[in-house]
């Protein structure tokens, strides 16, 4: 079998060198290998020990938004699961389940085993799995700061009944709850008061830092977050 896909890779490369003879070789060259080498981690992930989860199945209709992290459409990304790490892999991050799903095929998605999942990442995004100690037990979390201190916030959304429209019964709602990392102990915070209280002792430049700079506390809460963090590492670290 291996024989004959190996056989099979050769045969169709080598195709592609003598339609394109006009090309240099260092770029034929180039780009069979990059082909190849995509082919082969594709093959290698289809195989791999990643699909191992139960087959995910939609639970929602006539429901308004849905249930997933940003988008509904699958993004690439990467996940250390079950001690492997593998690259390239279209993912959903499922916020009403807490669940990873994987794209098997056009047709099959799989959840993946929550418990095997170590992190994942979507562009831009790093997931981390919570244990018992974190601030709401197990789960994901997502890292906002990682510095002196650390910003993690728990996304979850809820399908509420909506009343609103003929057209939906329910629409997704969702919930994001932030903690702030810092002497060996999980804080909660939801607000600017909150958050000066737990970094009191700079308590009084983060205050000068906000007057100046004005960070939206109440339009843009995450933002007005990471920036404060940011400043108060920066700080400490004089």
């Amino acid at each position: 079998m291996r024989y004959c896909i190996a056989l099979a890779i050769f045969l169709f490369y080598s195709s592609l060198l003598f339609a394109q003879d006009f090309l240099p070789d260092s770029v034929l060259y180039q780009r069979a290998l990059t082909q190849t080498l995509a082919y082969n981690n594709s093959l290698a992930t289809k195989t791999s020990g990643l699909y191992t989860g139960r087959l995910y199945v939609r639970d929602y209709y006539n429901v308004k938004g849905h249930p997933f992290f940003q988008t509904d459409s699958f993004q690439k990304g990467e996940v250390f699961y079950n001690g492997v790490l593998y690259k390239n892999v279209d993912l959903l991050y499922d916020l009403s389940h807490d669940n990873v799903i994987v794209k098997y095929s056009e047709d099959v998605n799989l959840v993946l085993v929550p418990e095997k999942t170590g992190y994942f990442s979507l562009p831009g995004h790093l997931f981390i799995r919570g244990s018992d100690a974190s601030p709401k037990g197990q789960g994901f979390y997502e890292i906002l700061f990682d510095g002196k201190i650390e910003i993690l916030v728990r996304r979850m959304k809820e399908m509420v009944p909506w009343s609103k429209s003929f057209e939906f019964n329910s629409v997704f709602l969702q919930n994001n709850n932030y903690f702030i990392y810092k002497d060996s102990s999980y804080k909660s915070v939801n607000n600017k008061k909150e958050i000066l209280d737990v970094l009191k002792d700079k308590k009084a430049e983060l205050k000068d830092f906000i007057s100046k700079n004005k960070p939206d506390f109440r339009k843009n809460f995450e933002k007005a977050l990471v920036q404060t963090a940011k400043y108060y590492d920066q700080i400490t670290q004089q």
